[in-house]
C-alpha cells in the first residue's frame, strides 16, 4: 500500500511519538523525522539479555545497540518521553522462535524482567544520502525498504544466531562507492 512521506518529513521525533500512541499513524518511518536517529526494538525476557548484549557485540553491524532498557519501558538517551510498549507503530510478537501476533500497543504484555534493546536503524543515513543526489526508490515509490535474508552467518552468542539480513537501495554504481563513503560515518545505524 502506498503511502505519502511528505508532512512527516519535518516533524519532531515527540509528535510522531504522540501521533503513534494515539492510534493516528501506522505506516513505515523512513524518510521522517529527518535529523534524528531512528531505531529498531527488540525485547525480551531478562534470561537472554546478557546473550544478546554478548551476540550484539559479535555483530556490531547488523545490531549497534543504542539503549537499553532494564525494567522498564521508558527511554532515557534516545528520548525523554519515549516508551518502547507504545511508540511503534507494529509490533511484531514473536513466542518460542515463531510469529504469534503483530499488535500496536505492548503495553498489557510488558514485564518486569524484560530488557529493551533499541538498535540504530538504516533509515537514519538516508537523509545523508538523499543530500548527496542519491534517490531513495522506496521513498519514491512510497513503498517498504526491500530487505533480503543473506547467506552470510552473524557470530552465535547463547540461543542467539542466523543469516543476515540487509536492506537494500538499489543505485549505480558511482553512487554506491559515494552511498560507502557517506554512510561510513553512521556505525551505529548500519552504515
Amino acid at each position: 500500500m502506498p503511502f505519502n512521506i511528505e508532512p512527516y518529513i519535518h516533524i519532531s521525533p515527540e509528535e510522531i511519538r504522540v501521533k503513534i500512541r494515539n492510534n493516528e499513524f501506522n505506516m513505515p518511518t523512513a524518510g521522517m523525522c529527518q535529523g534524528y536517529a531512528q531505531a529498531n526494538l527488540v525485547v525480551m525476557p531478562g534470561i537472554y539479555a546478557d546473550y544478546f548484549i554478548e551476540y550484539a557485540q559479535n555483530n556490531p553491524y547488523a545490531c549497534p545497540i543504542l539503549e537499553v532498557l532494564k525494567g522498564t519501558p521508558k527511554t532515557k538517551d534516545m528520548a525523554e518521553d519515549g516508551d518502547i510498549t507504545t511508540d511503534i507503530c507494529e509490533y511484531y510478537v514473536y513466542r518460542n522462535g515463531a510469529l504469534d501476533d503483530i499488535v500496536n500497543d505492548i503495553s498489557g504484555m510488558w514485564e518486569q524482567d524484560f530488557v529493551g534493546f533499541l538498535l540504530g536503524c538504516s533509515f537514519s543515513f538516508e537523509e545523508a544520502l538523499i543530500k548527496a543526489g542519491i534517490e531513495m526508490r522506496h521513498l519514491t515509490q512510497k513503498c517498504f525498504v526491500p530487505m533480503f535474508k543473506t547467506n552470510i552467518k552473524t557470530k552465535k552468542a547463547g540461543p542467539f544466531e542466523g543469516p543476515l539480513v540487509c536492506t537494500m537501495r538499489p543505485m549505480t554504481p558511482e553512487n554506491a562507492k559515494l552511498a560507502c563513503e557517506i554512510t561510513r560515518k553512521f556505525p551505529y545505524v548500519h552504515g
